[in-house]
């Protein structure tokens, strides 16, 4: 056989060279051997057997090969690969009435060739026939197996179980678990029972097991190679134990319990681990009752293995080890006590009274009783047991598994099972045991046990009464325990020295301090568990976690303050019960107080007696406990209160107010109370009227310590207030909130200071709609949150008086003085967008609007900053064409191409907008607010969106309309997909301030999502765009695009040479340079320059020639720019220029036209800007070589 064939080729020949058309060989022709030898006998076989059967005229059937190779097995002499051949048979074809038709004559034969090769080298051979005799035996029925022969055949499979060779004793196995997790024994009153061979089996793994047993230890080879046949049977007995009745369940229990004391760990932990594996699998109860379940638990309780310190393990490093054995017997006492306390629990949620009346009772004891019983043993037993042990390694595994045994077992036996009611002792013991271990002399286990305390703690209290101060005595004693050591550490973890009274030179100060900081946060989060799960009720004056030593150290002039480590852990508490607010009124505030009272009486008398010097120290932490104690406030806001009322009939809403107009250190505490309160009192009316109450104080005092704050230095607390009333004023009434914004705005028109207007736009928002109608005419900056409709009444009234806010924001953008001369004029609808740009402009004051504010002082008190303008605008451009779009897909909504979109390029609503404000939008370029020019820019590029037919880009939105995916069509083939960038159109991240560096934009690329696209406002890399030449020529997408870019361009054209003068004075020199400056945006747009090239070489003539017409006029504003004197306009038509060059390769834009234009700079300027040309240069060498 040739090694050059191939799997598939060879298992082609194998199939054509055997003439076998059963699939239930194709194993047998297509796996790979590893013993060449035997896949030619076997291959040779089949093809035999197969020419055999066909001789006769058989059809090859499963049946036909079955008797075939059951014939030839006696016969042939190669008696592996039949054996082999039989084996696929009897696996996957032969059923099983045909199997017990032919019991006796197979068996027969497999007995006898089994018994004729027991002894044989080759194991393949007993393998396959075990196989045989398991599936032979599996499908016998259940009276069968009453007869002796059935049984004796059986025998023979028993007799493998712990044979040396892995492949022989392994396949014995399956063939016993196979047999006995057969499903055609079933009796016919179709009670559920067990395999008749259970017994047989039991009796034989027992009497192996007991054999192995005595001759090991009677040779005394006890070590892990000499116990190998043990364990393989210890294996066996663990993988059918649950499939036997409940005696033989006992009796191999009592035999595998008999190898407890054997000297081997390895041994001793399989034993335990088949016990917990047996409990874990959840058997019946027929399998396992209650009662063998139970007195085997007990059992485990006087076969624990040998104490650890007597296990030799520092030499042991691959081996088990003695400490593997306690942990294993660890896990089978908790799975013993899970599979009780899960009966526990059917019992007490079951339905079905026969199965309550099985479980119910054991005897003279409740399942309950007894699972309780039980628990309570196997607690105290480990906790002892982690207590006593020397053992470093055996310390973290028994606190895993007390952690496990307290989350799976206690937890709902306590809440469940009556557990504390059935035995009132199990909480007091436990709790003592925890005492005991936090004795001195156990020190190193204490982060061990403090965790257990902690998990301990959150579930007792579930049980513990709510709302008082009767704790049992063991908590009680625990917690001062737990305080009393923490006091002690309160220095850190160096004090554990002192504390435990150990000699530093015997120990590792390392080691130590490590420890220590262990104890520390164990303790910290005992005492944080305890006050969140029992409740605040723990720091009450004369409670366990009483704060009044710290006041009264405070008072008598001590600053060591031990206790003061638990302040910090009242501001971290998550209480996970709703509180009570008067713990706080009534007991934390006047300590608070008293706090306060001991620095103001020594800063007094540090002011009356200058011979005396300052107490700083006592005054400093005075003060510091004193915040803390506040800060405590947040532990009683989680939840909702229990007490209301407390807010207005306890005097604690009124003090609040009082602190927060007059202690600016409290300032945040309190405002995060009161965010938290009016966050809570939603949908709960009682709620909502006290807050109202306290609202008539809250809110102005808010607003009051709102106006007095410094933007500059006092930012966070500004943001916080806003947040503060974020929450609190849609649980207000309109009336109140209408009082609020009135007073603001009157303060606003009374001294023209920007904080009431500031003010005045946190309160707009919240105003019903009458009132926002009442208010629309005295708008100004708060106009913007009026067109973002970021509320259901803003957005009610944009739809009412939407074409009154287009005009309100139109007259806004004009010159105070010359706003009624020429509103009626410009509110003309323009059907035609060809209106010359030039004329509107001159209107405008540019050069006194460049700083961004006026020089007239006057008349700056009715400007308005660009940077709300625009956002107003952008926001109504949005719902400009919003409705446009909606308009169209109702009116062509069977129209499926969805083409309608291309009518925007002719749409007269966009026209009026367009006409009315991209004026302005031109102006702004020329700001020299950063912020101002971005958002003009972006406008910009959005209107060429608009008239393209694209949908814009929406914050919280991927896109406005349902149909932008299909709009973005064109992108899936650009070498940049579609991305949408964070915070593009954000009205909330800019400062309103007119600072110019109130926002840090790139000043190299400032990248913008618009109309769904990425686009960048910087130089994009040649080889980015141009590798849209590999894309679709013509897509309508992109045409479209080209002829909304050309339908904004050109009304640009006539403000630039050579279609107009150069610039002679300052007003024509802006108007150049916005102009300039918008066609260089639009040119270095991504999304527009790959349009551009789709377009240069169309099929269409008409685009073509509208994209080079483009080009062209580009290229000789750009030549004319250049020519200038003024720099400005100079460096415009380098950057022109610049953006050409990618035009260059498609024949668009020539070379020579390109260095015409750098040769024609300006004489006076060649030197100032020889770098920028040098860079241009450069870029072309690059490109054209």
């Amino acid at each position: 056989m040739a090694t050059s064939v191939s799997g598939v080729s060879f298992a082609s020949w194998a199939s054509a060279a055997t003439q076998c058309t059963n699939p239930t060989f194709k194993t047998a022709i297509n796996r790979p051997w590893s013993n060449t030898s035997m896949h030619r006998d076997v291959l040779s076989v089949l093809a035999a057997v197969t020419k055999t059967i066909k001789d006769n005229g058989g059809k090859e059937s499963p049946s036909e090969y079955y008797a075939a190779l059951l014939t030839l097995m006696s016969e042939s002499s190669e008696k592996a690969a039949v054996a082999y051949l039989l084996k696929l048979t009897m696996s996957k074809a032969i059923q099983d009435s045909l199997l017990r038709k032919t019991f006796g004559e197979a068996a027969k034969t497999l007995i006898k060739v089994l018994s004729s090769h027991s002894s044989s080298t080759d194991s393949s051979l007993n393998k396959s026939v075990l196989t045989c005799l398991g599936k032979l035996l599996r499908a016998q029925s259940y009276d069968s197996w009453s007869t002796d022969s059935v049984r004796h055949i059986y025998r023979h499979v028993l007799r493998f179980v712990d044979s040396e060779k892995p492949s022989i004793r392994r396949s014995s196995h399956l063939a016993v678990v196979d047999i006995l997790g057969s499903s055609n024994v079933v009796s016919l009153t179709g009670d559920v029972i067990f395999h008749p061979a259970c017994h047989q089996t039991q009796e034989h793994l027992c009497s192996v097991i007991r054999q192995e047993m005595r001759q090991l230890l009677s040779s005394l080879h006890t070590k892990d190679i000499d116990c190998t046949r043990l364990l393989h049977c210890i294996n066996l007995l663990t993988s059918i134990i649950p499939l036997f009745p409940s005696k033989d369940v006992k009796l191999a229990c009592e035999c595998v319990l008999e190898l407890a004391n054997f000297p081997n760990p390895l041994v001793v932990t399989r034993m335990f681990h088949s016990f917990k594996i047996m409990f874990d699998s959840k058997p019946s109860l027929k399998t396992l009752p209650i009662d063998i379940a139970a007195r085997l638990l007990t059992a485990f309780y006087s076969c624990r293995p040998n104490d650890p310190n007597v296990f030799t393990i520092s030499s042991t490093n691959d081996t088990c080890t003695g400490i593997d054995a306690l942990i294993s017997w660890m896990q089978a006492l908790i799975s013993g006590c899970t599979y009780l306390c899960s009966l526990s629990l059917l019992a007490m949620k079951t339905e079905d009274n026969e199965l309550k009346q099985t479980i119910g009772y054991i005897g003279r004891f409740s399942i309950q009783q007894l699972a309780n019983e039980h628990v309570d043993r196997l607690v105290k037993t480990l906790l002892s047991f982690l207590i006593s042990t020397p053992l470093p390694q055996l310390r973290e595994p028994i606190t895993q598994k007390l952690n496990q045994l307290f989350t799976e077992v206690v937890d709902p036996q306590l809440v469940s099972c009556q557990l504390a009611d059935i035995l009132p002792d199990f909480i007091p013991s436990v709790l003592t045991h925890f005492i005991n271990g936090l004795q001195y002399t156990h020190y190193e286990i204490w982060h061990h046990l403090l965790c257990l305390i902690g998990r301990f703690i959150m579930i007792i209290s579930k049980v513990l009464p709510s709302n008082t101060t009767l704790y049992p005595t063991s908590l009680t004693e625990l917690f001062k325990v737990i305080l009393h050591l923490h006091d002690c550490l309160v220095d850190g973890p160096k004090s554990l020295i002192n504390l435990i009274h150990v000699d530093p030179e015997n120990f590792s100060l390392i080691g130590l301090n490590d420890l220590g900081e262990k104890i520390i946060d164990g303790l910290d989060s005992v005492c944080l568990l305890a006050i969140e799960y029992i409740g605040p009720e723990l720091i009450l004056p004369g409670n366990i976690f009483s704060l009044e030593a710290i006041i009264e150290e405070l008072e008598t002039g001590k600053i060591a303050l031990q206790r003061s480590w638990l302040l910090p852990l009242l501001s971290r508490a998550v209480p996970q019960k709703p509180t009570a607010l008067s713990i706080f009124n009534k007991y934390i505030l006047p300590l608070a107080d008293r706090s306060v009272t001991v620095a103001s009486i020594h800063s007094t008398t540090a002011l009356s007696d200058k011979s005396r010097p300052p107490n700083n120290t006592l005054i400093t932490s005075s003060i510091k406990v004193a915040c803390q104690l506040w800060s405590s406030l947040s532990l009683f806001v989680h939840h909702s209160p229990t007490d209301w009322s407390e807010l207005s009939t306890g005097g604690l809403g009124c003090r609040l107010v009082k602190e927060l107009n007059s202690s600016p250190a409290l300032r945040p505490i309190i405002l995060h109370t009161f965010r938290r309160l009016a966050k809570l009192a939603v949908n709960d009316d009682s709620a909502i009227t006290i807050m109202r109450g306290g609202a008539k104080t809250a809110i102005p005092t808010m607003l009051s310590v709102y106006e007095s704050l410094d933007t500059s230095t006092q930012h966070s607390l500004k943001q916080k207030i806003q947040a503060t009333l974020s929450y609190y004023l849609p649980i207000l009434s309109p009336k109140m909130i209408s009082s609020l914004t009135k007073t603001s705005m009157i303060k606003f028109e009374n001294t023209k200071e920007p904080i009431y207007l500031e003010i005045f736009q946190i309160l707009i928002a919240y105003n019903s709609v009458q009132e926002l109608e009442h208010n629309v005419t005295r708008i100004n900056e708060y106009l913007r949150n009026i067109c973002a409709g970021s509320t259901s009444q803003t957005d009610e009234f944009l739809n009412t008086h939407f074409d009154d806010i287009i005009h309100i924001i139109y007259k806004l953008t004009k010159k105070p003085e010359n706003t009624l001369a020429t509103t009626n004029e410009s509110l003309k609808i323009n059907k035609d967008i060809t209106e010359t740009i030039e004329t509107k402009l001159t209107t405008l004051s540019v050069c006194d609007m460049k700083s961004g504010k006026h020089n007239n002082k006057s008349s700056s008190q009715h400007f308005i900053p660009w940077k709300s303008l625009l956002r107003c605008i952008q926001h109504l451009f949005k719902r400009v064409l919003t409705k446009e779009l909606d308009a169209i897909t109702n009116t062509n909504h069977s129209n499926e191409n969805m083409t309608a979109v291309n009518n925007l390029i002719d749409n007269d609503r966009l026209k009026e907008f367009a006409n009315m404000f991209l004026p302005e939008i031109l102006t702004c370029l020329c700001e020299l607010n950063q912020t101002v020019r971005y958002l003009a820019g972006q406008l910009l590029i959005n209107l060429v969106y608009a008239f393209a037919g694209q949908p814009l880009c929406d914050k919280d939105k991927k896109s406005i309309f349902c149909r932008s995916q299909s709009n973005l069509a064109l992108d899936t083939r650009s070498s940049h997909p579609p991305t949408i960038m964070n915070n593009i159109i954000s009205d909330d991240t800019d400062s309103e301030d007119e600072d110019n560096n109130d926002v840090q934009l790139n000043s190299k690329s400032t990248y913008s999502s618009l109309g769904g696209l990425t686009c960048s406002d910087g130089m994009e890399d040649n080889d980015d765009i141009m590798s849209t030449k590999s894309m679709p020529r013509g897509s309508p997408m992109s045409e479209q695009i080209c002829r909304a870019l050309n339908l904004v361009l050109s009304r640009l054209w006539p403000c630039l040479p050579p279609h107009n003068r150069s610039a002679t004075n300052a007003v024509e020199l802006v108007l150049q340079q916005s102009s300039a400056r918008a066609i260089c945006l639009l040119m270095k747009h991504r999304r527009f320059r790959q349009a551009l090239i789709l377009n240069i070489n169309s099929e269409s003539e008409l685009m073509c020639q509208l994209v080079s017409t483009l080009l062209s006029e580009v290229n000789l504003i750009s030549l004319n720019l250049v020519q200038s004197s003024q720099r400005v306009l100079i460096r415009l038509g380098l950057q022109l220029t610049r953006s050409l060059i990618i035009f260059i390769k498609e024949g668009s834009i020539s070379l020579a036209s390109v260095i015409e234009t750098l040769q024609s700079v300006h004489s006076s300027c060649k030197r100032p800007l020889r770098f920028v040309v040098k860079s241009i240069l450069e870029k072309m060498i690059k490109t054209f070589g």
